[in-house]
């Protein structure tokens, strides 16, 4: 029987087409895991930021980062970029939260970290936020702060102020018990020692103001009267060691504000007015344009206008987002 030919055309053909084949495929699973590495992640994070799209390059970082999760600094790039993207949705500042956190689960002493998620809480007290989870919260955080640099003095203060803002939201009629009489000596010493973290002070004038409530429901009027004193004291200190910081003043405005109205001493209460003038003067006078103040200093403000100077130009008491600390 005859041989038949071997179609060598067809042979030289069909393996071209199969080397291309696979030329293709491989090309393109090395195009493909190039694209998705984080290297791939992090190009198309830069060309997405480049031309403004914030969300999707936020996205990108994140990705980059779950393929190498030990990179705390990529994490950190994508909860920045993540905090960019507030503005268009508030939704993002929890995804933000979410990529420093897992920041923490990497090295719970990584500073950047403990800073934002620091900065992010308090930024929430100073807008409002309250209630036994959100107190919670915070005095967990601040701890965890306090482990990560036992010598951050912002970091001690907080975890104080957490404690007596769960005293004083469930127990707001009782006396402080002893764990929590330690608490305020020990934030007394902290806000005399670190006069410019203005919350230390205020928090603690908060907790005393509760305290000296108490007092003059139980008819302690000569204890009720010493804590007020106390608390005016405590603030003609801290302004006159910071006359520059506005934040201070600020704070101030609102304490002397709650003086004014709790003192039933004539004389007390047209000293406190005259403070309170001469703090949100001060505090004016020193804050940036730029600078939001507290959320509830505007209407102070306008309710204590009839004692003020005008307004200083360029000035404005609009805003409800505190100064950082």
């Amino acid at each position: 029987m005859a041989k038949k030919k071997v179609n060598v055309k067809f042979l030289i053909g069909l393996t071209a087409v199969v080397g291309g084949l696979a030329l293709a495929l491989f090309a393109g699973g090395v195009w493909y895991l190039a694209r998705t590495s984080s290297a791939g992640f992090q190009h198309r994070a830069k060309v997405a930021e480049e031309q403004g799209r914030y969300p999707e390059a936020a996205n990108f970082l994140a990705n980059a980062a779950g393929k190498d999760p030990n990179n705390r600094e990529l994490f950190m790039r994508a909860g920045e970029m993540y905090e960019r993207c507030v503005s268009i949705d508030p939704v993002y500042l929890g995804r933000a939260d979410a990529q420093y956190r897992r920041v923490l689960e990497i090295d719970p002493t990584y500073q950047p970290a403990v800073q934002k998620l620091m900065d992010e809480m308090v930024a929430r007290l100073h807008d409002g936020a309250a209630g036994t989870d959100f107190y919670t919260a915070l005095k967990k955080l601040s701890e965890q702060a306090v482990s990560s640099d036992r010598n951050n003095p912002r970091y001690q203060i907080y975890t104080r102020v957490a404690s007596l803002l769960q005293w004083m939201f469930a127990a707001s009629f009782s006396r402080p018990d002893a764990a929590t009489e330690k608490q305020i000596q020990e934030l007394a010493k902290l806000a005399e020692d670190n006069p410019d973290i203005a919350d230390g002070a205020f928090y603690l004038s908060q907790a005393q103001m509760a305290i000296a409530r108490n007092l003059r429901s139980d008819g302690d009027t000569d204890g009720f009267h010493k804590l007020l004193d106390a608390i005016q004291g405590r603030y003609k200190a801290a302004v006159a060691a910071r006359p520059q910081n506005p934040e201070v003043h600020w704070r101030a405005v609102l304490v002397y504000s709650v003086l004014h109205d709790s003192d039933d001493r004539a004389d007390h209460q047209d000293e406190d007015v005259k403070l309170l003038k001469a703090a949100l003067e001060t505090a004016m006078a020193t804050v940036k344009p730029t600078d939001h103040v507290y959320g509830d200093v505007p209407e102070i403000a306008l309710s204590e206008a009839e004692y003020l100077a005008p307004p200083v130009a360029g000035v404005s008491v609009c805003g409800g987002t505190a100064i950082g600390p």
